[in-house]
C-alpha cells in the first residue's frame, strides 16, 4: 500500500552535497501509471507548531487519497511522528485510518519514513553503489502492518523535470519480501522530503513515473 499510495497519490549526488535545511515547501507532481488515468498531486510541507507536517493529495474520477504525518525532527535525520491520518476512495468507496503518538512510538508512519530517508541518503556512504549491501528502515502502514525496506545510494544525477533542472541523489529502494518491485528515489538537498521524481519498477519494467511540475516555497 505504501508503493500504490506513493504513486497514485503520489503513488536518496556528490559528497559535497549535503542535507540542508528544512524549508516549507508547496509541491506539484504529475504521474503516470500502467492501467490508471494521469493524475496530479499536491504534496505540502509546513510547520505545525514546534514540529511539521506532510500532506499528499491525489484524484482522480474514480479515486482519491489524501494522508498526512505530522513528527518532529530531533536531529539531523531523527524523525519522531505523533499523528497520522489517511483517507481512501475507489468507485465511491473506501476508508479512513488514523494512528496516534502511541502507535508510532517504536516505528514511524510512511510519511515520516519518507521524509527521514530522504535526508538520509545524503549521509549515507556504507550503502552507496549498486553493489553496496543496502541499508534498511521499517515502518507501519495506516492499518500498523510493519513493512522493511532496504535501499542503497545509486548515483547524482543532473535531471531535468518538468519543473526546471535539478541536482538529485538516486535512491533505489525495495520490499525485502517483494524484491522484484523497486522505487526510484530522486531526491535533492535543497528541499528535504521533496520529490524530484519517482519511478516505480516492477519485474525491470517501469509501470508509473511521478515528476514534479510546480514548487512554491511559503
Amino acid at each position: 500500500m505504501f508503493r500504490f499510495f506513493l504513486v497514485l497519490t503520489a503513488l536518496m549526488v556528490s559528497n559535497a552535497l549535503q542535507a540542508e535545511e528544512i524549508h516549507p515547501f508547496k509541491a506539484q507532481y504529475h504521474l503516470t501509471m500502467d492501467g490508471w488515468p494521469s493524475a496530479d498531486m499536491t504534496h505540502q510541507l509546513e510547520h505545525d507548531g514546534d514540529g511539521w507536517r506532510s500532506t499528499m493529495h491525489a484524484s482522480i474520477k474514480i479515486a482519491t487519497g489524501y494522508e498526512y504525518s505530522r513528527f518532529h525532527v530531533s536531529h539531523v535525520t531523527e524523525v519522531s511522528p505523533w499523528s497520522f491520518y489517511s483517507r481512501y476512495r475507489l468507485f465511491g468507496f473506501g476508508d479512513t485510518y488514523r494512528l496516534d503518538e502511541h502507535q508510532l512510538s517504536n516505528l514511524p508512519d510512511r510519511q515520516a519514513a519518507l521524509f527521514a530517508l530522504s535526508r538520509q541518503a545524503f549521509d549515507a556512504p556504507s550503502c552507496r553503489g549498486r553493489q553496496a549491501t543496502p541499508c534498511s528502515f521499517a515502518y507501519v502502514d495506516h492499518k500498523m502492518r510493519e513493512h522493511n525496506m532496504v535501499w542503497r545510494v545509486i548515483d547524482d544525477p543532473e535531471m531535468t523535470v518538468p519543473q526546471g533542472h535539478w541536482k538529485t541523489r538516486h535512491v533505489e529502494a525495495w520490499d525485502e519480501d517483494k524484491p522484484d518491485r523497486r522505487l526510484h528515489f530522486y531526491f535533492t538537498s535543497r528541499n528535504p522530503g521533496l520529490l524530484v521524481q519517482t519511478d516505480y519498477f516492477r519485474d525491470g519494467k517501469l509501470s508509473a513515473r511521478l515528476q514534479l511540475t510546480g514548487l512554491e516555497s511559503p
